[in-house]
């Protein structure tokens, strides 16, 4: 999360109108609300200046930030439908079907998918871009179920984001699991190394 709002923070920084910057500080504080309403506000205050495809995408994450809805499922299914539309409009951004394959996964209990169906949308992304960071969420979505069908996301995941720790840190997950502790020692150290040298 921090180092997810310090890169979107850089790109602030070097251009202060880019909308989209605004809205990865808002995707980068999910579990702080508060903090994410008022990024995603300064990202539509900016996103005149933006593309469709970005526009979309705001609009979509301030309707959820914004909505008045009390039941947080129904929250959660108007915010996954609006991916599935933009992910449909652009079927050949990755960025786009990226975002979809994440919504896939992180609201699989709300939406009653499968982990099949995240998988599935997860490794069409990585099929164009191997080293994607999407396997991030292919880690997580196997780690407590079959974590060996993550081994292949294990071993790119810290080269698909070599400058942020917690990339490398990722793999461990699967590794312990799989009881592989010298490899999952080995990520830590990685880890750690890539946060000392920031």
């Amino acid at each position: 999360t921090l180092e997810a709002e310090r890169s979107f923070r850089q790109a602030a920084m070097l251009d202060p109108d880019c909308a989209i910057a605004y809205w990865g500080m808002a995707k980068a504080n999910g579990k702080n609300e508060k903090r994410a309403r008022a990024f995603i506000t300064e990202a539509v205050e900016r996103k005149e200046g933006a593309g469709r495809l970005e526009r979309m995408m705001i609009e979509a994450l301030n309707g959820y930030l914004h909505s008045k809805e009390k039941n947080k499922d129904k929250k959660t299914k108007a915010y996954f439908a609006e991916l599935k539309k933009i992910a449909e409009e652009f079927p050949d951004e990755l960025e786009a079907q990226a975002a979809h394959a994440y919504g896939l996964y992180r609201y699989r209990t709300t939406l009653k998918t499968s982990y099949e169906d995240a998988e599935e949308a997860l490794n069409k992304v990585l099929a164009v871009e191997p080293l994607h960071p999407a396997h991030h969420f292919r880690i997580h979505l196997w780690d407590y179920k079959e974590p060996a069908k993550a081994l292949n996301s294990a071993a790119k995941c810290g080269e698909a984001a070599s400058s942020i720790a917690h990339m490398w840190h990722m793999p461990g997950h699967i590794y312990s699991r799989l009881k592989r502790y010298s490899d999952a020692v080995w990520q830590q150290e990685a880890s750690a190394r890539v946060d000392h040298a920031h």
